[in-house]
């Protein structure tokens, strides 16, 4: 079994080498050898155990633990875990929970002792919602539509006791989270005209769907109203479905972690492939909401809460995955030269307008190959905020479908940076579109966002369309710095294609903070875009760009931007070294098609033989 991935520009992970098989199933005994005959009844048996070059062989069933291998793997040794193959392996954050009687507060309501703090619950596999107002609707079949959060601004329940209650607030940008607050229902009343919630207090629990849990009770309304006695009910009361922090050469493959996640903090050369990751981040802990405000930013913590599938170190892989449903991130990738190749990340950022489906800090990553989509806030965040100190490698954003963003927040997009020096990362290949900018009517949302402070990025062949909310929605938007002493932009802004955009791309001569005039654009290229207007771009140089509303595509609706003979984009563009290669006819397209050329498609291709779920 090798795990060589070609084409990918890292590291190879080596060959896996012979060693040990221990099997694992629900009906083994950890008494018993591992053998096919005798397996285990615990996956953390066989972790404690396993040396390199070690196989753990799981098969179908739920396996409610924290596994942590007690060893690593080696270089052409690494320690395997992996589905037998007989149906579907689950390791779940959650336990059942039995022993329901009636609340006598209202009869729709039960209650069961749990002694730990519940951070998620679900019912027959379906997820609850924390109790909170203004209540939302439960789908009898999709659940709770948190992309679309219902907003409250006045008169919350009165008698409640809110001592202890989360807040979140909604401002020009996205949700504020406050906690603790024992008179949060008197600001959310006053001073939120823009809307909020409550949540997390027993007197909010008014509605099917809706769980509390206080002093060692959980309480629940079952959708229907039924007796959850009847129902399994699960209560997640761990975070970490695999704990691979400070292990190397460990590769996870073909099974499903649910109502947890995968942390490999300090990791090296560990590998996540054609696995599920669902419901990665927990709601709340009763100190504070689990992803910080900001926490994407200068630079991003290893503070599990909020993170998803946490990934640090160096030349981690994660592949072939579909990851979904985080208050925070999905993914949050810090270190040195990780990989997220082929997956399907999606519904993130329950939270707040800093979350993504994934957020890069560190440097040398490569995102490839990807379909991100349906986030609160933006797609994919890289690089925040490093105090204009450069990753110590570029970035290699590739080949991605990003779509759906912005369904609640604003001033988002579906690639966004901020105060960050790119040192010559790559944005390349892309198909960016559908930025709802939700809940807002003011600053916009962006097809690739490099704001505030931004400079040397490498922006080339991407396809940005349906940027059309909020009146500073922008295909590409290369914000001005503040300062007047800030170095210039520097970016290369080549071959990209804009369509349906309320803007293509900014001007910074008219910029919004009143910028005009000032040299920030200095070193920064713009060439062989297809706009959709004209504009001034100050001192950048400029050449090669289409500004019209014909650029003659094959079926834009389609998502089809090919350019069709007599098009005034073909051998229109301007040669560029290593941009414009291998281009035909007497000169470069403008776009980012070439005619006749390789018709290029992102997002997921391989398709994700995917895990059962029980």
């Amino acid at each position: 079994m090798k795990s060589i991935l070609l084409g990918l520009g890292i590291t190879t992970l080596a060959t896996v080498g012979f060693g040990s098989v221990f099997n694992v199933a629900t009906n083994g005994s950890d008494a018993n050898n591992g053998s096919l005959a005798a397996p285990f009844k615990t996956i953390q048996k066989a972790a404690n155990i396993m040396v390199a070059g070690d196989t753990c062989s799981i098969h179908a069933g739920i396996y409610r633990e924290t596994v942590r291998p007690a060893n690593s793997g080696v270089v052409g040794k690494p320690l395997v875990f992996t589905a037998y193959g007989n149906g579907a392996v689950v390791v779940h954050g959650g336990t059942p929970v039995t022993g329901w009687t009636q609340y006598s507060g209202n009869p729709n309501i039960y209650k069961a002792a749990i002694a730990n703090p519940v951070k998620d619950v679900f019912v027959n596999g379906q997820y609850m919602l924390l109790a909170r107002h203004p209540n939302m609707p439960c789908d009898p079949v999709k659940g709770f539509d948190l992309q679309h959060p219902r907003l409250g601004t006045a008169n919350p329940p009165a008698g409640v006791d809110y001592t202890g209650v989360i807040m979140l607030t909604n401002d020009v940008h996205g949700w504020r989270t406050r906690v603790s607050y024992p008179n949060a229902f008197v600001l959310l009343t006053n001073t939120v005209p823009q809307g909020g919630w409550l949540m997390g207090v027993l007197g909010l629990l008014d509605s099917p769907g809706e769980w509390c849990w206080k002093n060692g009770t959980l309480y629940l309304w079952v959708p229907g109203g039924v007796n959850p006695a009847t129902l399994l009910v699960e209560a997640k009361v761990r975070d970490v479905g695999f704990d691979l922090s400070s292990r190397n050469y460990v590769v996870v493959s073909n099974l499903t972690v649910l109502a947890a996640t995968v942390n490999l903090n300090q990791a090296n050369q560990c590998v996540l492939d054609n696995c599920r990751a669902l419901y990665v981040s927990s709601t709340f802990n009763q100190a504070a909401f689990n992803t910080r405000s900001g926490d994407c930013y200068a630079p991003m913590t290893t503070n599990l809460a909020g993170k998803g599938i946490l990934v640090n170190g160096t030349n981690n892989v994660i592949r072939n995955c579909e990851i979904a449903h985080s208050w925070g991130n999905c993914v949050s990738l810090l270190g040195l030269s990780n990989t997220v190749y082929n997956c399907e990340i999606y519904d993130a950022g329950w939270q707040e307008w800093v979350c993504a489906t994934i957020a890069l800090n560190g440097g040398g990553h490569v995102i490839r190959q990807n379909t991100l989509h349906d986030t609160t806030s933006s797609g994919l965040i890289f690089s925040c905020k490093f105090d204009m100190v450069p990753p110590a490698a570029p970035f290699l954003i590739t080949s991605n479908e990003i779509y759906n963003i912005g369904q609640a927040t604003t001033d988002n997009a579906g690639m966004y940076c901020f105060s960050t020096d790119g040192n010559g990362s790559v944005i390349s290949y892309n198909w960016v579109h559908d930025n709802f900018n939700g809940y807002s009517t003011k600053h916009g949302g962006s097809g690739i966002y490099l704001d505030d402070y931004s400079r040397n990025f490498v922006v080339h062949h991407n396809v940005v369309w349906n940027m059309t909310n909020g009146p500073s929605a922008k295909g590409i938007f290369l914000n001005n710095p503040k300062a007047t002493t800030h170095p210039p932009n520097g970016h290369q802004v080549y071959n990209n294609t804009m369509w349906n955009c309320l803007k293509s791309i900014n001007s910074p001569d008219h910029d919004w903070n009143g910028t005009k005039g000032r040299p920030y654009w200095v070193n920064t290229k713009v060439y062989n875009n297809i706009l959709l207007q004209s504009e001034t771009f100050g001192a950048a140089a400029v050449g090669n760009n289409y500004s019209g509303a014909n650029a003659m595509f094959v079926n834009p609706a389609g998502k089809d931007f090919r350019l069709t003979a007599g098009s005034p984009c073909v051998n229109a563009g301007k040669v560029i070294s290593g941009i414009t290669d291998g281009y035909a006819g007497s000169a470069p397209d403008i776009g980012a098609y070439e005619y006749g050329g390789v018709n290029w498609q992102p997002g997921v291709r391989k398709a994700l033989p995917r895990p059962e779920l029980p």
